[in-house]
């Protein structure tokens, strides 16, 4: 028999008390909830408060795809690019890939560097 919806979305409660409060404690949290007659932990507490933070930090940073991270600079076919170049560009693209697999999204700042010294290798 499937589960009835007549119980509380704790997260959801978790939120919207975490709006209302001043400060936003766990133990606050938890105590004004407790007097709703629901039941959570302070680390329930913590690890929601904690997701939504990761929200608003996604949110607040932009998706860049490749073509603005260029800016239109690609190679075309009809441009002269040299060996030397190519391997150049080549060797910063492993970069930025081992920094991406070895570091983690967290290093974002950085993969941009990298993407900056490979335009400015294919611009010259």
């Amino acid at each position: 028999m499937a589960k009835s919806k007549d119980q509380v979305n704790k997260s959801q409660a978790v939120r919207e008390a975490l709006e209302k409060s001043e400060t936003g404690s766990p133990s606050e949290i938890v105590a004004t909830l407790a007097e709703q007659g629901i039941t959570v932990s302070p680390a329930f507490v913590s690890n929601i408060k904690s997701q939504e933070k990761k929200r608003r930090i996604a949110a607040r940073t932009p998706n860049l795809d490749i073509a603005t991270l260029l800016n239109g600079v690609a190679a075309t076919p009809t441009s002269p690019v040299s060996s030397k170049e190519l391997e150049s560009a080549s060797r910063l693209i492993m970069q930025a890939v081992d920094l991406v697999v070895n570091a983690g999204p967290n290093q974002a700042r950085e993969l941009l560097a990298v993407a900056e010294q490979i335009v400015q290798t294919i611009r010259r």
